[in-house]
């Protein structure tokens, strides 16, 4: 889900595709934060209980991740 995303710095945008919702996020490496903040909602520990209340209700099926600049 991450291999699409560039390994450099910048804006991203985790964004539901069910309500249209989003977190936003930036970091210097956009493919490993990505990959952190899977592998974390995966492990049920992400720090954004929001994001975690709905991955665990939705899926991660239901998500995309897209970079704003």
């Amino acid at each position: 889900m991450t291999s699409h995303l560039p390994n450099t710095s910048g804006i991203y945008i985790i964004e539901s595709t069910l309500t249209n919702k989003v977190y936003v996020g930036s970091s210097k490496n956009i493919r490993k934060r990505a990959y952190m903040h899977f592998y974390f909602l995966n492990k049920n520990q992400h720090h954004s209980k929001r994001l975690q209340s709905f991955i665990n209700k939705h899926g991660g099926a239901s998500i995309s991740v897209r970079v704003l600049s």
